[in-house]
């Protein structure tokens, strides 16, 4: 049986985060001090899109960086964007296939 809480508790990457009032994603992520269109493409959303109360967003834990790759990135340039070498940028990312869309992460010092 899955235990919702603790899985939630657990995640490497992410904290959650239960929606009072906020009505969009977008006064959301202001609220949190994090880019918009980053934190809607996490979560699968639009920057538009309406958040409801109690809506549990995903919300990156500090010390993470993250990053969604678009057409045209390649392993250097998305390690160009974190600021580190090919080898660090694989510790957190085992499995890459640069396809656009995919959410990549990268832990900070």
């Amino acid at each position: 049986m899955l235990n919702i809480n603790s899985d939630l508790e657990n995640d490497t990457y992410f904290t959650y985060y239960r929606v009072q009032n906020e009505s969009t994603l977008y006064a959301l992520a202001k609220k949190k001090n994090l880019n918009p269109g980053l934190l809607s493409a996490m979560n699968g959303l639009d920057e538009e899109d309406f958040v409801y109360k109690d809506q549990l967003i995903s919300l990156p834990k500090n010390n993470y960086a993250f990053y969604i790759t678009k057409d045209g990135d390649s392993l250097e340039t998305v390690c160009q964007t974190f600021g580190t070498e090919i080898n660090n940028f694989l510790v957190d990312n085992k499995i890459i296939y640069l396809q656009s869309g995919q959410l990549v992460v990268y832990k900070t010092k």
